[in-house]
């Protein structure tokens, strides 16, 4: 079965602009701006879809990006968002 990741409800965001910025003060003392791709990765999760959704999404959207580079990115960015506990399993 699938993982689902869901945001950390310990951390404060906000879309801005078409754009998320996320405070984390609570653990790392950062502020993190997302692009496109990272704010609709971030609204996805926020909104409970699984990575497989998100990345046919994306695949359909970016169809100039292999699938398997496109697959790499989104699994990095997600170990990413993880290990700044901005999103949790």
């Amino acid at each position: 079965m699938e993982e689902v990741y869901k945001i950390n409800p310990n951390i404060a965001w906000r879309e801005i602009d078409g754009q998320i910025l996320i405070l984390d003060s609570q653990q790392n003392q950062m502020a993190h701006d997302l692009n496109e791709m990272g704010t609709f990765i971030f609204l996805s999760l926020s909104r409970g879809k699984r990575i497989s959704e998100i990345r046919d999404i994306l695949a359909a959207h970016y169809s100039t990006i292999s699938k398997e580079d496109l697959k790499t990115d989104l699994e990095d960015f997600i170990n990413k968002l993880s290990k700044l506990n901005l999103i949790q399993s």
